[in-house]
């Protein structure tokens, strides 16, 4: 059996992305993946109401991943079928990570939600989101599309795919620098995710001929295990062969 640990990645898109090696070492590239994804789960728990079962959003089904022994975060899971064409259908596990309630013209609708953070580990790469954000938030923001653009351009197709409008995102930072365990929360802001997909260049209906592409090009491959790798600084994706039983009971980090 094959475990993925997947870890969002921190300023994979910026000129200096975090190095292995680090000093101090709590910035290093490893350590940052966990920290980010650690607080990252917990901001999404942090945010929900809990007073009471008024405000709980029930799925038709049990949570498919829940054992007796586990505590799992708050998640709903929707399974949606696409038809790209040539007898080409996609199945795809899709994520909502909250509900709110909206008000339209008087009227109280539910509108799903995905709830993301960003962490700030380091001032000087940031100019310090502190003294920033209430009066430059579109500046920050704006810095961010950059640094984390692969990241951010995966939540708005995680979205997509959800058919979830809107995301909600945290501006997480640490108490202290050099404290890697110890975070505040700066600041939630509420973002469409078409305005999102636009800033980023995103085409969230392109993006379907893609992954067609690629599926025609796998599906022209002799069986076997394949690698897909792009760097996140080219627009480029590589398909590497791997031997058989190469993963066989190992735990692989998808970073």
């Amino acid at each position: 059996m094959i475990f993925f640990l997947i870890f969002l990645t921190v300023n994979e898109n910026s000129n200096e992305p975090p190095a292995d090696e680090a000093d101090p070492a709590c910035n290093s590239l490893e350590q940052l993946h966990k920290e980010h994804t650690t607080t990252n789960q917990n901001f999404s728990q942090q945010v929900l109401l809990k007073d009471g079962e008024n405000n709980e959003q029930k799925s038709a089904n049990p949570n498919p991943f829940a054992t007796n022994l586990d505590h799992l975060p708050s998640e709903s899971y929707n399974y949606r079928t696409f038809d790209l064409g040539d007898n080409i259908k996609l199945c795809v596990r899709t994520e909502i990570d909250a509900y709110d309630i909206i008000s339209v013209k008087g009227v109280e609708k539910t509108r799903p939600l995905l709830v993301k953070s960003l962490i700030e580990y380091d001032q000087k790469i940031t100019g310090g989101w502190r003294m920033k954000l209430e009066n430059q938030k579109a500046g920050c923001f704006a810095t961010e599309l950059k640094t984390n653009n692969c990241k951010l351009t995966k939540w708005m197709l995680q979205a997509h795919l959800a058919n979830v409008p809107h995301m909600k995102l945290g501006w997480i930072s640490r108490t202290n620098p050099k404290d890697p365990f110890v975070h505040s929360i700066l600041g939630i802001t509420d973002h469409p995710v078409k305005e999102i997909a636009s800033e980023l260049g995103l085409d969230l209906h392109q993006v379907w001929g893609g992954l067609k592409y690629i599926l025609t090009v796998l599906r022209k491959l002799s069986e076997g295990s394949y690698i897909l790798l792009r760097d996140p600084q080219r627009k480029n994706i590589y398909v590497y062969r791997t031997q058989p039983n190469e993963f066989k009971n190992k735990k692989v980090a998808a970073k």
